[in-house]
């Protein structure tokens, strides 16, 4: 315990010269790992985070700092062993993009109608080429920002397990979660954890499946670790069968949810 707080207070440290010397990316993260150490540096961590708050269509995207964590856990899913892996710097929307949040927007895809014309707000979830259709739509009304992804597992789970740290299980990085599973990029494979690079880790290249996050049916503490596999039509493979409603059904929200990222 004594180690992780002088470790915490080196951080903090670290922070202030970095400022000094002009490396404000550098030092948001040394003060970042100095709370998530336990470093009494809430207010200051969370004044910075807050001025970097952007906004882009309308969605507000946080700024999760560069450095380590441990990714994954012993006590709970049996693909997801713990490992300590690094990720640079990146912004993540605030809350998901659901179909009410896009169909109003300015800069709606061409194929987003009023729910009298299409069936989209029924659906229990949407396909994995939708969600990707979506983002190519947003992407192409600012063709010089940085490209909106899905976020890596790695990044999605960067960001919700910081939630545990606090007291009242608030975000530090201002990012909320809702009832919805949510799409990340990756490949899924049993061993992922086990054999994923230990710097900005992406799942493998191909598969049938993909990983989906972000399930409120699982209890705390490890909804920020669990990890399910569905195939890009949305429907979940399991003990031979295929269900659209393994988790889904628990939930009134329904349509599109897609949590953007972008490099920071």
């Amino acid at each position: 315990a004594a180690a992780v707080v002088v470790a915490a207070e080196l951080h903090q440290q670290r922070a202030g010269l970095l400022r000094r010397v002009g490396r404000p990316d550098q030092a948001l993260a040394a003060l970042d790992l100095a709370w998530r150490l336990g470093g009494p540096v809430w207010a200051e961590l969370q004044a910075e985070l807050d001025a970097r708050r952007v906004e882009r269509h309308g969605l507000t995207f946080c700024y999760v700092p560069a450095g380590p964590f441990v990714m994954g856990r012993d006590d709970f899913d049996g693909d997801a062993p713990p490992r300590l892996v690094e990720l640079s710097a990146f912004y993540v929307a605030s809350q998901p993009l659901a179909w009410e949040a896009l169909r109003q927007w300015e800069h709606r895809p061409p194929w987003v109608q009023d729910d009298n014309q299409w069936f989209w707000p029924r659906a229990l979830a949407e396909p994995y080429d939708r969600v990707q259709s979506a983002l190519a739509h947003l992407n192409a009304q600012q063709p010089d920002a940085p490209p909106l992804t899905l976020p890596t597992e790695a990044q999605w789970e960067r960001v919700f397990r910081a939630s545990y740290l606090t007291a009242d299980r608030t975000n530090p990085y201002g990012v909320g979660a809702v009832p919805s599973f949510e799409w990340t990029r990756d490949h899924y494979r049993a061993d992922a954890y086990e054999t994923g690079a230990p710097r900005d880790p992406t799942g493998p290249d191909q598969g049938e499946l993909r990983v989906v996050r972000g399930i409120t049916a699982v209890p705390e503490p490890f909804f920020a670790s669990f990890r399910e596999a569905a195939r890009e039509d949305a429907m979940f493979p399991i003990r031979g069968r295929v269900l659209r409603d393994r988790w889904l059904e628990r939930y009134p929200e329904r349509g599109l949810h897609v949590r953007p990222v972008f490099p920071a």
